[in-house]
């Protein structure tokens, strides 16, 4: 049998199965036992959340033979709706499908009655991607569809959606998955795989995942093939350009003791190894808000991110925690904004530094030991002797060596991506897509080996000799993939699985569904341009 990623073999097979999203479940429960069944659903959320896994769970149940609600898994219905292959049942891909001509074609088939079960069950995934025609086109239907037909619309942007189509539905609005109930699910899968573990990295991995199993799932395979027997935090760290809890410790301390230099350095030096600093600015606001927490409290059990043993020694005064807070918070919203990370953080960061005199509790190089029975003192108790200012940046300075340069990442414009688009092979893609599990058997060295996981984690989009674009989720690996520094590592981990060595591109699902949107229109108004030499980046 081929291989499958976890995220497919773990797939819930039941109500039971699925992760969170209780309310709903019993919902949908209690509609199949009372047999109040609407014609029309919206499941709508956040990716990741189970909202295409519970659509088909409920197709099945409609369907199953042993009765209405029942998920049995074992009839002919049940077994072909898991295959895919229930003539009844339905899936459109919106996002590819987007036009009015789909949706006359699926609303031609409405009418006739169903095949193998009670109901025919549409689900239409991505819809808010459908045009205002198409839309137009389906709002008689789903207003007063046939007895035996189900619509189920999923989206990830119910702002999108015609408000004509929102008042024919139910509305479930899906919500993000706990990392606890995430934690349980990887701990259950790599059982079942008899791969060890550190909770550590679960605990990591879940936060990465931000309230998606599937992503959740998808980057623990990636963990899983690149460390073989163990899960461990340091793999996740060196995988996902993390940086571990003491080194965050270290560098809120230099920031509360004003060391510029210090501090500059430190952020420089984890971006140029591959840190994600929108991640490390997100756990920087996770721990003020834990030292807030710790010394107003001295409850452990509130903590998210720090230990007591770790969050004591931060003598941080309350007011300096919420003054930091705000600056963070207010300058995470900009990060869309801006064209450069690196000097958003550090402009962000060197906020948090110009505290007024009045602000400083510590002399710098110096810090404050509390006894752990004592309470974190409130500012107005803290007893200093005033110190003088000290310049702000006396010192330049130093700037990085060359093994510490930043990544070279290179992007392709819309009109480039195009151009790619028209010179794709799809004979070619598709034996690549039929052999991807050949990135599993190879030999490689460290730095291949961490090229091939960054590989395992995407899916192959446009292919030809010269080029392969893949579509990646997370911001950290897209960055890793298109560093300029290491386009041969990959190309050779490519030539090594695939007999051929194109340069890898990657870009994420919303930049791809964009360029494939862009190239449908210019292909209806018969403007797609002539194809053009693929110019690639530092070549």
């Amino acid at each position: 049998m081929a291989y499958q990623s976890f995220y497919r073999t773990y797939r819930p097979k039941s109500f039971d199965e699925v992760v969170g999203q209780k309310t709903i479940i019993k919902t949908l429960k209690n509609a199949l036992k009372n047999d109040k069944i609407g014609h029309a659903y919206l499941f709508s959320g956040p990716r990741g959340t189970g909202k295409t896994t519970l659509a088909r769970l409920f197709a099945k149940a409609l369907n199953c033979d042993e009765g209405l609600g029942h998920e049995c898994n074992k009839c002919d219905s049940c077994e072909a709706i898991l295959s895919g292959t229930h003539p009844d049942v339905y899936e459109l891909d919106a996002a590819s499908n987007s036009g009015v001509d789909n949706i006359r074609e699926l609303i031609d088939q409405v009418r006739y009655e169903p095949i193998m079960g009670r109901y025919k069950v549409y689900i239409i995934d991505e819809v808010h991607s459908m045009t205002s025609n198409a839309f137009n086109a389906l709002l008689k239907t789903l207003e007063e569809p046939p007895a035996h037909v189900i619509f189920i619309l999923a989206t990830t942007e119910p702002q999108k959606v015609l408000p004509t189509i929102l008042s024919r539905v139910q509305r479930f609005d899906f919500s993000k998955i706990s990392d606890d109930d995430l934690i349980s699910k990887m701990e259950y899968v790599l059982k079942q795989e008899n791969v060890n573990y550190e909770i550590g990295a679960l605990r990591l991995i879940a936060r990465l995942a931000d309230g998606g199993a599937r992503d959740a799932l998808s980057i623990l395979e990636q963990v899983v093939s690149y460390s073989n027997d163990e899960v461990k935090v340091s793999d996740v760290e060196t995988i996902f350009g993390l940086i571990s809890v003491p080194e965050k410790i270290k560098l809120v301390q230099a920031i509360h003791e004003n060391k510029f230099d210090n501090v500059i350095n430190q952020i420089r030096e984890r971006y140029s190894a591959g840190a994600d600093l929108v991640h490390l600015h997100d756990d920087l606001i996770e721990i003020y808000k834990d030292l807030l927490i710790y010394g107003t409290t001295r409850n452990e059990s509130l903590l998210s991110m720090l230990t007591s043993s770790e969050a004591m020694p931060l003598a941080i005064g309350p007011a300096e925690l919420r003054r930091n807070l705000d600056i963070l918070t207010e300058s995470r919203r900009q990060y869309r904004l801006v064209k450069n990370t690196l000097d958003h953080f550090e402009l962000s960061i060197i906020k948090l530094m110009l505290k007024d005199k009045e602000e400083k509790r510590i002399i710098p190089n110096k810090s404050i030991e509390i006894p752990t029975e004592q309470p974190i003192q409130s500012e107005s108790k803290v007893q200093s002797k005033p110190v003088e200012k000290q310049p702000i940046m006396s010192k330049p300075i130093s700037t990085a060596s060359s093994s510490t340069e930043p990544p070279k990442v290179f992007y392709f414009s819309e009109d480039e991506i195009i151009n790619i688009m028209l010179q794709g092979n799809k004979k070619l893609k598709e034996n690549v897509n039929s052999s991807w599990h050949n990135l599993d058997n190879l030999s490689l060295n460290s730095e291949e080996s961490l090229a091939a996981a960054y590989l395992k984690a995407t899916t192959p989009r446009i292919v030809n000799n010269e080029i392969m674009v893949v579509e990646v989720q997370l911001v950290t690996q897209i960055k890793n993939i298109n560093d300029l520094r290491k386009r041969e590592v990959y190309r050779s981990v490519i030539n090594k699985a695939f007999g051929f060595a194109p340069a890898i591109y990657a870009m994420t699902p919303d930049e791809y569904i964009n360029a494939v949107q862009i190239f449908r229109q210019l292909s209806q108004v018969k403007k797609l341009p002539e194809p053009k030499p693929i110019i690639i980046k530092g070549e």
